[in-house]
């Protein structure tokens, strides 16, 4: 039977056919398998579409396939290799009743239209992340934290996680990308042996860390199955609907382990995907005190990336004029078309934030990103009080880039209020860090001149500068002005920079790197 494809750019339409109700019956079904058949089918379908162009694979959904995957792993009632085989048209009727899942009838706050677009961005999450092709991404966080002093605390928090210092888990990450990236689904036990040789035991522990077995992969979900059962309202939190729009979850563990050592690549973009969140899901364990220590490199990446193009800037310490308590943002970028400040907010952003079509979970989550915003507007006044500054500042239009550490894919300010309703500026009054913005706070700054973008995005952005191809407040002027309105406005900054590029320009960091860790390699394996 061919692989069967779905209709990804609607909702689902199966009216009172809940999340919950459709996953138990799946469940039941599955509970005929064995679960090894279960799994060789899921991959299967996986790998069929895997040499298509981007879209036919979009429009299987290997989002849904992998979730059945981890629904059967969950479930302890699923023996291993005990039951009949699982064919390929039962698991492609079970991926149709799970894309055919109602929207949450508890859609109640907020209107109708902010709603749908609330639906319709958890519904593209997963999707925008197998359009995206495989990158060097993954080198960005341990690149960063390799620049820092041994003794700095998140250098010293990445080898207590990871057992090794970042270029080792580099040179090991970079050996695990060069067998994905073949286009085999499956690495040999010996693959890492030359590696072994020289770095032992560490690289065994980049194994264990990013590969499970089957009994470890069952441990883990049933522990986090048991987690949710404990939280305040038990059994409606077994599932959340939210889950149908997560990216696979196996972006944790990329690789299935088999008992005699061999690694299956579940897919290589939920490989890629996992590597490049790799680092800050596990430093994030550390809570605050990763994120407080992390903030000010993140900050001064952000900044360096401007210098990279020579434009000319307000820094940090002169916005505030040698008084703390003024407000600030990174930098101002001066121009008579318009001053562009750009705000880093580091966070946690964890993966509630992109699948939750709930207004008052997305508002909450939101925090950094109001803050930002808000900093931006204090700003705007500050900047017109009398001040002197080396960079004279004579437009009367302000733009605001808030780089976060994670994609948001929100994109604009205009886009934030359509998503939690036309209210949400009547809600920034936290006396401490927000406050409504003025009518002369949003003439100078509107909305639409308001952009959410993610590091990578930052990147591109700069290197599209640094060659040339945009000029940075012309650019920002056409893109406020298709965030205006509904029809031209996209989830993602990158959607409106594209057609200006050809190919993203990597950063210093990721470039002079990934050089580096290449040639440590070259040495390694002659």
């Amino acid at each position: 039977m061919g692989v069967t494809y779905f209709n990804s750019s609607t909702p689902p339409r199966v009216v009172g056919n809940s999340y919950q109700e459709a996953t138990k019956r799946i469940r039941r079904k599955l509970r005929n398998y064995s679960l090894t058949s279960i799994i060789n089918v899921s991959l299967s379908i996986l790998r069929e579409n895997a040499g298509k162009r981007s879209i036919d694979e979009i429009q299987s959904a290997p989002w849904i396939t992998l979730l059945i995957a981890k629904l059967a792993i969950e479930d302890s009632s699923i023996h291993l290799t005990d039951g009949k085989l699982c064919s390929e048209q039962v698991f492609n009727e079970l991926r149709h009743e799970l894309w055919e899942v109602a929207p949450d009838p508890e859609k109640s706050q907020g209107d109708d239209s902010s709603w749908a677009l609330r639906m319709i961005r958890a519904l593209a999450y997963p999707q925008l992340l197998f359009q995206q092709k495989e990158t060097l991404s993954f080198v960005r966080w341990p690149a960063l934290i390799a620049q820092l002093d041994e003794a700095h605390p998140c250098r010293v928090q990445f080898i207590n996680t990871f057992g090794c210092d970042p270029d080792i888990f580099m040179e090991i990450s970079f050996t695990a990308y060069a067998a994905v990236m073949k286009n085999s689904f499956l690495v040999d036990s010996n693959y890492f042996n030359h590696l072994k040789s020289i770095y032992g035991v560490v690289v065994d522990q980049f194994i264990q860390r990013f590969s499970k077995t089957y009994g470890e992969l069952r441990n883990i979900l049933q522990e986090e199955l048991q987690a949710r059962k404990d939280l305040p309202g038990g059994i409606a939190n077994i599932r959340p609907v939210s889950e149908i729009n997560e990216f696979p979850w196996f972006s944790r563990y990329p690789f299935l382990r088999y008992p005699n050592g061999q690694l299956v690549i579940w897919h290589r973009l939920v490989f890629a995907r996992g590597m490049e969140d790799a680092v800050h899901n596990s430093l994030a364990l550390h809570g605050q005190s990763y994120t407080d220590n992390f903030s000010k490199i993140f900050e001064s990446y952000v900044v360096s990336l401007i210098d990279s193009t020579k434009l000319p800037y307000i820094s940090e310490q002169e916005i505030r004029q040698g008084l703390p308590n003024n407000p600030a943002v990174e930098v101002i970028i001066p121009s008579p078309s318009g001053n562009v400040m750009v705000e880093a907010k580091m966070s946690l952003f964890r993966d509630e934030i992109l699948i939750t079509d709930r207004e008052s979970r997305l508002f909450s989550k939101l925090k950094r990103v109001k803050e930002a915003m808000v900093q931006g507007w204090r700003v705007g006044d500050l900047i017109r009080n009398g001040y002197s500054y080396t960079q004279p500042l004579t437009s009367a239009i302000d733009y605001l880039v808030i780089v976060t550490s994670r994609q948001l894919n929100i994109c604009s300010g205009e886009q934030l209020i359509r998503l939690l309703g036309p209210e949400v500026l009547t809600r920034f009054t936290d006396p401490r860090k927000y406050s409504v913005p003025s009518a002369r706070q949003l003439q100078r700054l509107p909305l639409n001149n308001i952009f959410i973008i993610s590091i990578a995005e930052f990147e591109n952005l700069m290197g599209a500068i640094e060659d040339g191809l945009i000029n940075l407040q012309d650019f920002l002027k056409e893109a406020s002005i298709l965030s205006s309105d509904l029809r031209t406005s996209t989830f993602t900054f990158d959607q409106m920079l594209g057609p200006k590029v050809k190919k993203w320009r990597r950063s210093k960091l990721i470039e002079d790197t990934t050089d580096r860790i290449m040639e440590n390699l070259k040495m390694a394996f002659t």
